[in-house]
């Protein structure tokens, strides 16, 4: 027994000892030191040693990043959506324009509804404060936003169609003539306005979902409600996507138009 305690204090002296020149070695090593000079200088950097710089009071901060329009983006009068001045704000500051017709009396207006709102309500762009359908007035954003949703209602009366409108929508006015020129443009509307439209057939029925670029007025899809349901929150990056080739289509067309004008 007691050979056994001696062993395993002598067992113990020696890994100490070991240990001890193992630590003298590794501190000489040069990653070491190399490694130790780096802790060192992150350390006096983040807690305000010697090396760290004062902080210039003076110093000007910078500008934030801004994207102006395109160059080559046509003025907003010879597109073709211009003369309805109740989109004429969110064409002008949007790059993909949702137009949704629909009802609150129609109950198969009302899950699309429910899902644009889950969705894409943080994504859209804010109405007006004030409608303002003045040409000269209406306001131009430095930068397009993503995407603007406009609601062309097929309510019986404007009660309904404020009570149905969603956090984030903007709204063709119930009087405005713009609702029911919307209507008879793209051919789309509810069965009973038929008549009252002087319309014989429709194209789509309600709900419908007309994806619309901003800066061509260009129709990119007219089954945005399929699309809506096919792919879900992955819609706005499809209907993006179909927007941009539309932009860079038109450009190339205009190029390949003014080359030939040049000729």
């Amino acid at each position: 027994c007691l050979s056994l305690v001696v062993g395993f204090i002598v067992f113990i002296i020696v890994t100490q000892s070991y240990h001890t020149q193992l630590e003298h070695h590794l501190r000489d090593h040069p990653i070491h030191k190399k490694l130790h000079s780096k802790i060192k200088n992150l350390h006096e950097t983040v807690m305000g040693g010697s090396k760290r710089t004062k902080p210039d009071n003076n110093a000007v901060a910078p500008k934030p990043q801004q994207y102006p329009r395109r160059e080559q983006e046509r003025p907003s009068e010879d597109l073709p959506l211009h003369p309805f001045a109740s989109l004429r704000y969110p064409l002008l500051n949007s790059k993909v324009v949702l137009l949704y017709f629909a009802a609150s009396w129609c109950p198969m207006s009302t899950p699309v509804t429910h899902q644009l709102d889950a969705l894409f309500r943080p994504l859209l762009l804010p109405p007006l404060p004030l409608t303002n359908n003045n040409n000269d007035k209406t306001p131009r954003r430095l930068q397009r936003h993503g995407a603007s949703l406009v609601f062309v209602s097929s309510d019986r009366n404007a009660h309904e169609l404020d009570a149905y409108q969603k956090e984030n929508w903007m709204a063709v006015p119930f009087d405005s003539p713009d609702r029911p020129r919307l209507k008879q443009h793209f051919r789309t509307c509810a069965k009973v306005e038929l008549e009252g439209l002087g319309m014989d057939d429709r194209d789509r029925e309600i709900p419908a979902l007309i994806i619309v670029s901003g800066e061509t007025h260009e129709v990119v899809s007219y089954n945005g409600v399929q699309d809506l349901h096919e792919r879900e929150e992955g819609a706005m990056g499809y209907w993006t996507e179909l927007v941009e080739e539309a932009v860079v289509k038109k450009e190339k067309e205009e190029e390949k138009r003014e080359v030939k004008d040049e000729e």
